[in-house]
């Protein structure tokens, strides 16, 4: 059965996250890497990342700009992603 969201803005972020996951492993940033970075505990980076689940954590404007900036995401990818539109 598909999932249902309440909003777009919570479809983007559920995509957002599954397209984290492949780009985290093809650029092999690991959670601990990522929680280094964030300054933040694993387990939170994990929350913060989860595609599914009822554990999730909001992701900042201040995560994102260092989530985009670890895994090298391009202009493109950044813009797909910030637009609630396609």
């Amino acid at each position: 059965m598909p999932k249902v969201f309440a909003s777009p803005c919570e479809r983007k972020v559920a995509a957002f996250r599954s397209w984290y996951r492949g780009k985290r492993a093809e650029k092999n940033v690991t959670q601990t890497d990522l929680a280094r970075e964030l300054d933040l505990a694993q387990a939170s980076v994990s929350a913060k990342l989860q595609v599914k689940g009822n554990n999730q954590t909001k992701i900042t404007y201040e995560d994102l700009l260092i989530l985009f900036r670890v895994v090298d995401a391009t202009d493109e990818e950044i813009l797909r992603f910030m637009r609630l539109g396609g």
